[in-house]
């Protein structure tokens, strides 16, 4: 996990808004999520595909972690393990093509899963 400092949170916001974080980083894997959780640095924040948040121009003083924890696995009874960091429309594309309904009425939601539990 590389922790990176004052970065614009501008590109990871559906509205384009936003200021600085102090700190941040982006965790691509479940040990990097729970590396950056356990982070002394606070306070933090879990940012997903930043489609349900207003970030202040003034920035976030603390860590925001971009959580970018994206794999879809098909189980036995069907049944799908997700990363939290997986898109909406990804997850429900590809639950489609494995012939998996019930998620569509979610379509337009530009999310990630773990922003919409």
């Amino acid at each position: 996990m590389e922790l990176l400092k004052d970065i614009p949170l501008v590109p990871y916001t559906t509205l384009k808004i936003g200021g600085l974080a102090q700190y941040f980083c982006q965790a691509t894997t479940k040990n990097e999520l729970l590396a950056a959780l356990n982070s002394p640095l606070k306070p933090k924040t879990i940012l997903g595909n930043g489609s349900n948040v207003l970030i202040s121009d003034s920035g976030f003083h603390g860590l925001v972690i971009k959580n970018s924890v994206s794999k879809i696995n098909y189980l036995d009874n069907y049944q799908v393990l997700v990363g939290t960091g997986t898109s909406l429309p990804l997850l429900i594309t590809d639950t489609v093509n494995h012939h998996l309904t019930g998620l569509e009425e979610f379509a337009h939601i530009p999310g990630t899963v773990g922003g919409a539990v």
